[in-house]
């Protein structure tokens, strides 16, 4: 979207540290390949854009939260089309 966010737990992981996140995501920088954020404090502006602390990192935990928890979509019973298609793929 264009916007940054310092975000400590993922600068934190980026480094090598093991948290998790607000909504529950385990991350460990030293089993996985975690990517630092482009802003690494409130004050930094990494874009140039003469903006700082573009979106709180609450809001970036919300929307974390919001995307792991999504319900899944239910499902009807299939078509006589839509099954042919199953057996097929």
């Amino acid at each position: 979207m264009g916007l940054q966010s310092a975000d400590a737990d993922l600068l934190a992981a980026a480094q090598g540290g093991a948290i998790t996140t607000p909504a529950g995501m385990a991350l460990d920088g030293a089993k996985d390949a975690v990517e630092a954020p482009p802003a690494t404090s409130p004050s930094a502006d990494p874009d140039g854009d003469g903006v700082i602390d573009e979106v709180p990192a609450s809001l970036v935990d919300f929307m974390e939260f919001y995307l792991l928890n999504y319900f899944k979509p239910g499902h009807g019973e299939p078509s006589p089309v839509a099954q042919a298609g199953l057996t097929i793929g």
